[in-house]
């Protein structure tokens, strides 16, 4: 009856953990797939790539919004962006609200409902807008009652 491992100079003993060239080689080969893997997913922006292709085949920036979400950096700088238009705004309607007073008080003689504040921040009737365009009115005062009557008319 023939024997396990039976030889003719011997019984020979299998090892449990047999370490050949072959399992180095495997061990290596994925500890680099391993590697390489994990760098592509660390340091690969995959998402700007994405973008760039939705752009390239004709998608609406709707469509994209809609498939590849903001970031919330993105979502940050939108908001404080938003938030520093608000306040531009907010400050060209106050120099336009004291320039409208000013205006109303030189064409209908109302120079007492304006406040000294307010006559020196509306001083110059020059506003710089946010385009980089400057306007200029000019209101000729008039001390006929008329022709006050017929601009407020003209007004409505």
């Amino acid at each position: 009856m023939p024997r396990l491992n039976d030889n003719a100079s011997g019984p020979s003993v299998s090892a449990a953990y047999p370490s050949s060239r072959r399992t180095n080689f495997t061990s290596i080969l994925m500890l680099l797939m391993f590697t390489l893997i994990l760098r592509n997913l660390l340091f690969r922006d995959y998402r700007i790539e994405e973008l760039e292709y939705l752009r390239s085949s004709g998608k609406s920036e709707e469509e994209i919004d809609r498939i590849i979400p903001k970031t919330e950096s993105e979502r940050r700088a939108k908001i404080v962006k938003s938030r520093a238009n608000n306040m531009m705004l907010q400050h060209d309607v106050e120099v336009l609200q004291k320039e409208v007073a000013e205006l109303k008080a030189k064409v209908f003689g109302e120079e007492a409902a304006i406040t000294p504040s307010e006559k020196s921040a509306a001083q110059g009737t020059t506003t710089k807008l946010r385009a980089g365009k400057t306007t200029k009115a000019k209101v000729e005062t008039s001390t006929d009652t008329n022709e006050k009557e017929e601009i407020e008319d003209s007004e409505k």
